[in-house]
């Protein structure tokens, strides 16, 4: 028996035309067909990896618009929905306003266990010195996990699979990293529990094996088609 999870990233929705490679605008429809394909393929639990919409700095209420709008479609089709916060979306709103906005999301960091399975939805929203991202701020390469996080992946019994929206694999020059990667990584292999790691940020996507890990970047919706996963645990 398998659980049906369908994966999406960095939709950046606005309502904007453009912003270089980004095409904000056309992420809802890119969104709207990925879940008529989540439906059809029977996924059970969609996750965004981040960046739900392009911030607009200053414009509460432009932002909350833009983001009842790329989450409306996904509310109402009635698949349960975590949601694990991007820089973007931690620029735009506090996590009390997040909470207030999407009171039918969970929202991460959080744990769900499917099939003795443990599903670690983490948030790296967080400056190096361990303050959360602050509204209005964006500097998106300062980035960390912190203590209490690492505690959740240090404690967490049985085969884990991470779920976050900054780059945890070691890239030499990627700004998308977290800075504690190599302790989180160190964390992981020595566990011999996760498998896999799904993340987004990084809008061009990616796949490698490091210490018998995989990880699986998403490439953003925002910039291209058929950018969704359906993956199985």
């Amino acid at each position: 028996m398998y659980m049906k999870l369908g994966l999406f990233a960095d939709p950046h929705y606005a309502d904007i035309e453009a912003i270089g490679n980004r095409r904000p605008f056309l992420s809802l429809g890119r969104l709207k067909k990925a879940l008529r394909c989540f439906e059809a393929e029977g996924v059970e639990l969609i996750v965004c990896l981040g960046d739900l919409i392009n911030a607009v700095a200053g414009d509460d209420f432009r932002n909350a618009a833009n983001l009842k709008t790329i989450t409306d479609p996904i509310r109402n089709c009635g698949i349960p929905f975590v949601f694990v916060p991007g820089n973007h979306d931690t620029e735009a709103f506090t996590p009390k306003e997040f909470r207030e906005l999407l009171p039918w999301a969970e929202i991460a960091s959080t744990v769900l266990e499917y099939g003795g399975v443990k599903l670690l939805f983490v948030d790296a929203c967080y400056y190096t010195d361990g303050r959360a991202y602050i509204k209005g701020t964006n500097d998106w390469t300062n980035t960390m996990l912190p203590p209490e996080q690492l505690d959740i992946l240090r404690n967490s019994g049985g085969d884990c699979i991470i779920f976050i929206h900054q780059n945890l694999d070691h890239d030499p020059g990627n700004p998308h990293m977290v800075r504690n990667n190599a302790e989180i990584r160190g964390l992981l292999e020595a566990s011999g529990r996760v498998k896999r790691v799904y993340q987004g940020h990084r809008h061009g996507g990616g796949y490698c094996i490091q210490g018998g890990i995989e990880y699986i970047t998403l490439p953003a919706m925002c910039e291209g088609d058929d950018r969704e996963l359906i993956i199985s645990v």
